[in-house]
Protein backbone atom coordinates (compact mmCIF):
# COMPACT_ATOMS: atom_id res chain seq x y z
CA UNK A 1 0.00 0.00 0.00
CA UNK A 2 3.01 2.29 0.50
CA UNK A 3 3.72 2.47 -3.23
CA UNK A 4 0.10 3.25 -4.09
CA UNK A 5 -0.02 6.10 -1.57
CA UNK A 6 3.30 7.40 -2.88
CA UNK A 7 2.00 7.25 -6.46
CA UNK A 8 -1.22 9.09 -5.57
CA UNK A 9 0.75 11.74 -3.68
CA UNK A 10 3.07 12.27 -6.66
CA UNK A 11 0.08 12.75 -8.98
CA UNK A 12 -1.46 15.25 -6.55
CA UNK A 13 1.83 17.12 -6.18
CA UNK A 14 2.46 17.23 -9.92
CA UNK A 15 -1.09 18.36 -10.66
CA UNK A 16 -0.91 21.03 -7.96
CA UNK A 17 2.35 22.41 -9.36
CA UNK A 18 0.88 22.27 -12.88
CA UNK A 19 -2.20 24.20 -11.77
CA UNK A 20 -0.09 26.76 -9.90
CA UNK A 21 1.89 27.60 -13.03
CA UNK A 22 0.01 30.23 -14.97
CA UNK A 23 1.38 29.30 -18.39
CA UNK A 24 1.71 26.11 -20.39
CA UNK A 25 5.13 24.42 -20.30
CA UNK A 26 7.50 25.32 -23.12
CA UNK A 27 8.38 22.86 -25.85
CA UNK A 28 11.85 22.35 -24.36
CA UNK A 29 10.34 21.58 -20.93
CA UNK A 30 7.95 19.08 -22.48
CA UNK A 31 10.85 17.45 -24.33
CA UNK A 32 12.86 17.20 -21.11
CA UNK A 33 9.90 15.64 -19.28
CA UNK A 34 9.46 13.06 -22.05
CA UNK A 35 13.13 12.11 -21.78
CA UNK A 36 12.88 11.83 -17.99
CA UNK A 37 9.77 9.66 -18.17
CA UNK A 38 11.51 7.41 -20.73
CA UNK A 39 14.60 7.17 -18.51
CA UNK A 40 12.44 6.18 -15.54
CA UNK A 41 10.74 3.50 -17.66
CA UNK A 42 14.07 2.06 -18.83
CA UNK A 43 15.38 2.11 -15.25
CA UNK A 44 12.28 0.29 -13.97
CA UNK A 45 12.57 -2.44 -16.62
CA UNK A 46 16.30 -3.00 -16.22
CA UNK A 47 16.10 -2.88 -12.43
CA UNK A 48 13.32 -5.46 -12.31
CA UNK A 49 15.22 -7.73 -14.70
CA UNK A 50 18.48 -7.40 -12.79
CA UNK A 51 16.83 -8.12 -9.43
CA UNK A 52 15.18 -11.25 -10.76
CA UNK A 53 18.43 -12.83 -11.95
CA UNK A 54 20.00 -15.26 -9.46
CA UNK A 55 23.64 -15.42 -8.33
CA UNK A 56 26.23 -17.00 -10.69
CA UNK A 57 26.55 -16.02 -14.34
CA UNK A 58 25.29 -19.31 -15.82
CA UNK A 59 22.25 -19.35 -13.53
CA UNK A 60 21.57 -15.75 -14.54
CA UNK A 61 21.94 -16.64 -18.21
CA UNK A 62 19.48 -19.51 -17.77
CA UNK A 63 17.02 -17.20 -16.02
CA UNK A 64 17.46 -14.61 -18.75
CA UNK A 65 16.60 -17.28 -21.35
CA UNK A 66 13.46 -18.17 -19.38
CA UNK A 67 12.51 -14.50 -19.21
CA UNK A 68 12.95 -14.10 -22.97
CA UNK A 69 10.89 -17.24 -23.63
CA UNK A 70 8.16 -15.95 -21.30
CA UNK A 71 8.16 -12.60 -23.12
CA UNK A 72 7.82 -14.31 -26.51
CA UNK A 73 5.02 -16.57 -25.25
CA UNK A 74 3.28 -13.58 -23.66
CA UNK A 75 3.56 -11.64 -26.91
CA UNK A 76 2.14 -14.59 -28.86
CA UNK A 77 -0.73 -15.04 -26.38
CA UNK A 78 -1.47 -11.31 -26.46
CA UNK A 79 -1.56 -11.43 -30.26
CA UNK A 80 -4.00 -14.34 -30.21
CA UNK A 81 -6.26 -12.56 -27.72
CA UNK A 82 -5.89 -9.24 -29.59
CA UNK A 83 -4.92 -7.47 -26.37
CA UNK A 84 -2.70 -4.94 -28.17
CA UNK A 85 -5.57 -3.91 -30.43
CA UNK A 86 -7.79 -3.31 -27.39
CA UNK A 87 -5.09 -1.34 -25.56
CA UNK A 88 -4.40 0.70 -28.70
CA UNK A 89 -8.10 1.56 -28.87
CA UNK A 90 -8.02 2.60 -25.23
CA UNK A 91 -4.97 4.75 -25.93
CA UNK A 92 -6.67 6.39 -28.93
CA UNK A 93 -9.72 7.10 -26.77
CA UNK A 94 -7.52 8.77 -24.14
CA UNK A 95 -5.62 10.74 -26.79
CA UNK A 96 -8.88 12.03 -28.30
CA UNK A 97 -10.10 13.14 -24.89
CA UNK A 98 -6.86 14.93 -24.06
CA UNK A 99 -6.44 16.52 -27.51
CA UNK A 100 -8.12 19.87 -26.90
CA UNK A 101 -6.94 23.38 -27.53
CA UNK A 102 -7.81 24.80 -24.11
CA UNK A 103 -9.06 23.62 -20.72
CA UNK A 104 -12.38 25.34 -21.38
CA UNK A 105 -13.00 22.91 -24.28
CA UNK A 106 -12.26 19.80 -22.23
CA UNK A 107 -15.28 18.32 -20.47
CA UNK A 108 -14.42 17.34 -16.90
CA UNK A 109 -15.52 13.73 -17.41
CA UNK A 110 -13.37 13.28 -20.50
CA UNK A 111 -10.31 14.75 -18.80
CA UNK A 112 -10.85 12.59 -15.72
CA UNK A 113 -11.36 9.44 -17.83
CA UNK A 114 -8.28 10.08 -19.96
CA UNK A 115 -6.06 10.74 -16.94
CA UNK A 116 -7.43 7.70 -15.13
CA UNK A 117 -6.62 5.49 -18.12
CA UNK A 118 -3.16 7.01 -18.40
CA UNK A 119 -2.24 6.60 -14.73
CA UNK A 120 -4.08 3.37 -13.85
CA UNK A 121 -3.92 1.14 -16.95
CA UNK A 122 -0.28 0.36 -17.65
CA UNK A 123 1.95 -2.69 -17.23
CA UNK A 124 4.04 -0.95 -14.57
CA UNK A 125 0.86 -0.14 -12.63
CA UNK A 126 -0.22 -3.79 -12.57
CA UNK A 127 3.22 -5.22 -11.81
CA UNK A 128 3.96 -2.56 -9.20
CA UNK A 129 0.64 -3.06 -7.45
CA UNK A 130 1.17 -6.83 -7.35
CA UNK A 131 4.70 -6.45 -6.00
CA UNK A 132 3.58 -3.95 -3.38
CA UNK A 133 0.60 -6.00 -2.28
CA UNK A 134 2.19 -9.45 -2.28
CA UNK A 135 5.73 -8.77 -1.10
CA UNK A 136 5.74 -5.19 0.18
CA UNK A 137 8.22 -4.19 -2.56
CA UNK A 138 7.11 -0.66 -3.44
CA UNK A 139 10.16 0.42 -5.50
CA UNK A 140 8.43 -0.19 -8.85
CA UNK A 141 5.55 2.04 -7.81
CA UNK A 142 8.06 4.65 -6.63
CA UNK A 143 9.47 4.82 -10.16
CA UNK A 144 5.91 4.99 -11.51
CA UNK A 145 5.18 7.79 -9.05
CA UNK A 146 8.03 9.84 -10.49
CA UNK A 147 6.73 9.25 -14.01
CA UNK A 148 3.13 10.03 -13.07
CA UNK A 149 4.14 13.15 -11.14
CA UNK A 150 5.78 14.58 -14.26
CA UNK A 151 2.83 13.52 -16.39
CA UNK A 152 0.25 15.05 -14.08
CA UNK A 153 2.24 18.30 -13.96
CA UNK A 154 2.06 18.59 -17.74
CA UNK A 155 -1.58 17.50 -17.97
CA UNK A 156 -2.82 19.77 -15.20
CA UNK A 157 -1.12 22.80 -16.72
CA UNK A 158 -3.02 22.13 -19.95
CA UNK A 159 -6.30 20.51 -18.86
CA UNK A 160 -6.97 22.02 -15.44
CA UNK A 161 -8.25 20.79 -12.10
CA UNK A 162 -9.91 17.46 -13.10
CA UNK A 163 -6.41 15.92 -13.10
CA UNK A 164 -6.49 16.31 -9.30
CA UNK A 165 -9.28 13.70 -9.14
CA UNK A 166 -7.20 10.97 -10.78
CA UNK A 167 -5.73 9.54 -7.55
CA UNK A 168 -9.23 8.52 -6.38
CA UNK A 169 -9.57 5.47 -8.68
CA UNK A 170 -5.86 4.78 -8.25
CA UNK A 171 -6.34 4.45 -4.50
Amino acid sequence: MTGTILNAAAILLGATVGLASKKEPSASSQHTWKILIGAFAVYAGLSATWQSLPGPFLAGLKSFGIIMLALMLGNFTGSLLRLQKSLNGLGRYAAQRVDVTSPANAPMGDTFAACTILFCVSPIAFVGALQDGLSGNWQTLAVKAAMDGLGSLALASKLGWPVLLTPLPLL
